[in-house]
């Protein structure tokens, strides 16, 4: 026990750890970033991109602008590991049910499910014809091989450990031509999105970020002498106050646990010597020559006077 409490405590100081991900807009004008159905848009300028972070145990689908018609790239942190897929399923006013292909699931739901060219590119891993399940993900057109046509495709859902940083690229067919093996030749490197107001989480929070300059910096090709992928995204900026209160919760966090497992420990310890404790206290409290109930010591001693 007093080893699964110590699990527990390593578990409770663990940081938590959550999915990187960068919005690209490498369309003509501005676009809006949806997320799911929660929160407001984001607005991103041509160039630039939107930094986000997926949170542990949670799951987000990123689009080109508010119609459910259009291509996903659908993102879960589970278990240190970061799943990641695109969907083209077409939507409509009923849903694909059991469809088994991309036309048959057309003519159920009356609609289609791609708009923009699209690109996931993790930021180590293979290419688009790599076997890897850590690799770039490709869909210029309707009806692309690396996305879901039909719900029942769970062979098109890949993979990556939790460290590994993620470019949700939207328009992917203005994105630099590699036919490179490795997916850090995919990533593109994109002017910061830093409109005003609260920055959006990747799960779909509130974001007030207004239209940016296209005056961005063009968008360019990671060569080999780039920085790593990971030196080239705007990281989600926290304020002190905001660590402090984390950092303070987990201390308390501990500091219980601990707690707990002293107890326990203490418990286990006196469970297991209790009747040596038993003996030491009756033994302690034993005034010579005054009769003692064996019923309730449980034993007699033969150094004790012999009672008739």
């Amino acid at each position: 026990m007093a080893r699964r409490a110590i699990s527990l405590l390593m578990l409770a100081t663990a940081p938590v750890t959550a999915t990187k991900i960068q919005a690209v807009n490498l369309c003509n004008g501005t676009m809006e970033l949806h997320i799911g159905s929660h929160g407001d848009p984001i607005t991103i300028a041509q160039g630039a991109g939107h930094s986000l972070e997926l949170t542990d145990g949670s799951n987000a689908a990123y689009r080109y602008g508010a119609s459910y018609q259009a291509t996903q790239a659908e993102f879960a942190n589970v278990d240190s590991s970061t799943w990641y897929d695109i969907s083209i399923i077409p939507a409509g006013n009923t849903g694909p049910g059991s469809c088994s292909s991309l036309e048959d699931c057309k003519a159920v739901t009356g609609g289609s499910g791609f708009n923009v060219a699209m690109m996931i590119v993790p930021s180590s891993g293979g290419g688009p014809s790599s076997t890897e399940t850590c690799r770039v993900l490709r869909c210029l057109h309707d009806g692309c091989e690396d996305a879901y046509h039909f719900p029942d495709q769970d062979a098109r859902t890949h993979s990556c450990s939790a460290e590994i940083e993620f470019q949700v690229i939207f328009c992917a067919e203005n994105a630099p031509e590699t036919t490179s093996d490795s997916a850090a030749d995919y990533w593109v490197k994109a002017g910061n999105s830093t409109g005003s107001g609260s920055t959006s989480d990747s799960t779909g929070g509130s974001s007030n970020s207004s239209s940016q300059s296209n005056s961005n910096s063009d968008v360019e090709s990671q060569s080999a002498t780039t920085p790593e992928p990971s030196s080239n995204k705007e990281k989600t900026v926290s304020t002190g106050s905001e660590d402090s209160s984390g950092t303070s919760a987990l201390v308390y966090v501990a500091a219980g646990v601990a707690a707990a497992v002293v107890a326990l420990v203490a418990a286990a310890f006196v469970f297991k010597r209790r009747h040596a404790i038993a003996f030491w206290w009756e033994t302690r409290n034993y005034q010579k020559h005054e009769p003692r109930s064996s019923d309730e010591l449980g034993f007699v001693r033969i150094s004790d006077d012999a009672m008739i």
